[in-house]
């Protein structure tokens, strides 16, 4: 009776599945050639007018040849979508752990693929939602000389979000940023890290984490001035960049190189993902951060606004270049500990001293001395009490030294 049941569940309790077979050919040929799909793989022809993909973890591909095939890549997707096998890093079901793939494939193949049952992702759903997707802001960050690795500048991409009542938040610092970089270790010395960053010997990651956490790191930790491109996509275009992104980073990695496979150029291939009409990594030998800002500057209509936020140092210049020569010596005096904060009464001069103290702690590897952490505190104390909100429309405007767009 056991066996008589078990090979009933075999034959007729299995899962519906879409075989090759069952494929439209020239659907097959056409899908398999197509911009998006290339895309997704990360398909590039080198010189030598080799075609593979960028991507160099093996359980990003279901088929053994899927790194030079895109079509034996699609079949093997399609065979996969249909099977109770987990893959990736967090063990998902293939539905789950390409859920682009999934999106793209079952539209374009219909109804082929409408047989196959639609699985639960409960992790994919919560990253995804944590975002709630509007549009995409890319962010330029200025040189860094005390980091090589940022020697060039940096650039990330803000996920602009929605509430759920649809209105955009007033505060994008509660966004988040999608950032890449390379996995170097914290022993690795300057001469290991141009090596092996030339040579392809470390692993790309992409880190997810709120705006605000970005900004305090480039612009206060490191006084550095970020530009914001605000870009042309929809809540759909924006989501396909997360549901990509998802899986890159729990399914894969890309080798990263510092001239070419960095982290601007990586990002531009998400942007591509989104936008078909978007060609955007079509760089001869190297790629700078930079570079790629004027890339995507360039394409009709690609930026629809752009944004400066001044780094600390920037904001301290801003603050000092209101006062007058006796408020500046009070502010130095203050700060030196010859004035007590809790004896001043004008919340510029306050504001100018927290704001020096802001920079020196910056400055000296986010460590002030004990009186200057008592100064400060005096400082922001005396300043909550006086209550009384500044005119920032009466603070000089600070113009950019250079925009990398210009």
């Amino acid at each position: 009776m056991r066996l008589v049941a078990l090979v009933c569940l075999f034959f007729f309790a299995a899962p519906a599945s879409a075989r090759a077979t069952e494929l439209d050919p020239s659907k097959i040929d056409r899908v398999a050639a197509s911009k998006h799909w290339l895309r997704l793989l990360h398909y590039k022809t080198s010189w030598f007018l080799k075609t593979r993909s960028l991507v160099d973890g093996p359980e990003f591909f279901f088929s053994p040849t899927g790194k030079t095939d895109a079509k034996a890549e699609l079949l093997a997707t399609v065979e996969a979508f249909s099977k109770d096998i987990k893959t990736g890093r967090l063990k998902q079901h293939p539905q789950c752990a390409f859920p682009e793939r999934f999106r793209y494939l079952k539209r374009e193949l219909a109804p082929a693929l409408d047989a196959i049952k639609t699985v639960a992702c409960p992790l994919l759903d919560e990253y995804v939602e944590k975002f709630h997707a509007k549009s995409a802001t890319l962010v330029f960050s200025s040189a860094f000389p005390n980091n090589p690795g940022s020697m060039f500048g940096h650039t990330f991409l803000r996920i602009n979000s929605t509430e759920s009542d649809d209105k955009k938040k007033k505060n994008d610092l509660l966004d988040y940023g999608i950032s890449y970089a390379a996995s170097v270790p914290p022993t690795d010395n300057g001469f290991q890290f141009a090596i092996l960053g030339m040579g392809g010997g470390y692993l790309g990651a992409f880190t997810v984490m709120p705006y605000y956490a970005k900004v305090n790191e480039y612009s206060n930790s490191e006084s550095r001035d970020l530009w914001e491109y605000d870009l042309d996509l929809t809540p759909a275009q924006t989501e396909t960049i997360v549901r990509h992104v998802w899986e890159l980073e729990t399914n894969s990695w890309f080798d990263y190189y510092f001239f070419d496979e960095n982290c601007s150029y990586i990002l531009l291939s998400l942007l591509e993902v989104a936008r078909d009409d978007w060609d955007l990594t079509d760089f001869a030998i190297y790629v700078i951060p930079g570079e790629t800002v004027k890339k995507i500057a360039q394409v009709p209509g690609a930026v629809v606004d752009v944004k400066f936020r001044p780094s600390l140092r920037k904001r301290l210049f801003q603050k000092l270049a209101v006062l007058s020569a006796a408020e500046r010596q009070t502010v130095f005096d203050t700060v030196a500990g010859k004035v007590s904060a809790d004896k001043l009464s004008d919340t510029r001069t306050l504001e100018s001293v927290t704001a020096y103290l802001f920079y020196l702690k910056q400055k000296a590897s986010q460590k002030l001395s004990d009186d200057q952490n008592r100064i400060l505190q005096t400082a922001l104390l005396r300043r909550s009490e006086l209550g009384v909100a500044t005119n920032d429309a009466a603070l000089p405007e600070i113009r950019p030294d250079s925009r990398p767009d210009l």
